[in-house]
């Protein structure tokens, strides 16, 4: 059977940035008389400072979940389809359709190659539901656009109260621990005031690296300050050269945005 997901996206060439939102609903509406033998299902996931939860709407039925401190919002958003498709499966519903504002979920359902444990497992049991004659439609919705589903499982996913104890995956973990290495290295990096580097640095963030190895060097000197003009003194036993219209020490700095006579 096939291992990918394919999906809907009524709004067409409208986009939520470009469109008047009665726009969006009425197109959700011709959608909804098009395929009201499917029963609805409107998913949700999201996190925020002290809260993550997943949340479905269908039929009358809010069911929302707390999830641990550090899952991500994709995950969120997976477990949310995956609770919803457990729900029918066991009201053994046939014909629905799931909706998610969830664009990159379900192009991660609709690719073959995801490693996701998460999305294996919804995929997994998407075909076991299709085996026992389900029929499955995805589609996409705009969040907060007034679609009325789609705001109750928003609502819902952000104050659930019971928590549900499951493992989280990988790189939901590493991702949290990438995020304390790098504030515990800002961190350090603060205290470092006398680095030549930290003036021109003071937020640590990749640099540029798509340049040829001469541009790399020389960036990297003009950086950090030593360059052949500024600190030749230093290879001569020589007093630091001066800037010839102020007297101030000649640096890279000083050239480039200080020195009032090369503005």
């Amino acid at each position: 059977m096939e291992n990918s997901i394919s999906y809907i996206n009524t709004s067409g060439n409208f986009t939520k940035s470009d469109s008047n939102s009665s726009v969006l609903i009425s197109l959700f509406n011709q959608h909804r008389q098009f395929y009201q033998s499917y029963q609805p299902v409107f998913t949700d996931g999201s996190k925020s400072l002290n809260h993550v939860g997943c949340a479905f709407f269908t039929n009358g039925h809010i069911i929302s979940y707390k999830l641990h401190s550090l899952t991500s919002v994709f995950s969120s958003e997976i477990m949310a389809v995956y609770f919803a498709l457990k729900y029918i499966d066991v009201h053994e519903i046939r014909k629905f359709i799931l909706y998610t504002d969830s664009m990159s979920l379900l192009e991660s359902l609709r690719s073959s190659s995801t490693r996701n444990p998460l999305i294996k497992e919804v995929k997994d049991f998407y075909r076991h539901l299709l085996s026992k004659g389900a029929r499955i439609l995805f589609l996409w919705v705009p969040s907060h656009v007034g679609i009325t589903g789609n705001e109750l499982a928003d609502k819902s996913e952000k104050s659930a109260t019971e928590f549900l104890t499951r493992p989280i995956v990988y790189a939901d973990a590493r991702s949290v621990v990438n995020q304390w290495c790098r504030y515990q290295w800002q961190e350090k990096w603060n205290m470092e005031t006398n680095n030549k580097l930290h003036v021109t640095k003071p937020v640590l963030s990749h640099w540029v690296t798509k340049l040829n190895t001469r541009c790399d060097v020389v960036l990297t000197r003009l950086r950090i300050g030593h360059t052949r003009l500024t600190h030749k003194c230093l290879l001569f036993a020589e007093s630091p050269s001066t800037c010839s219209h102020y007297g101030d020490i000649l640096t890279v700095k000083h050239i480039l945005t200080d020195c009032v006579a090369v503005k």
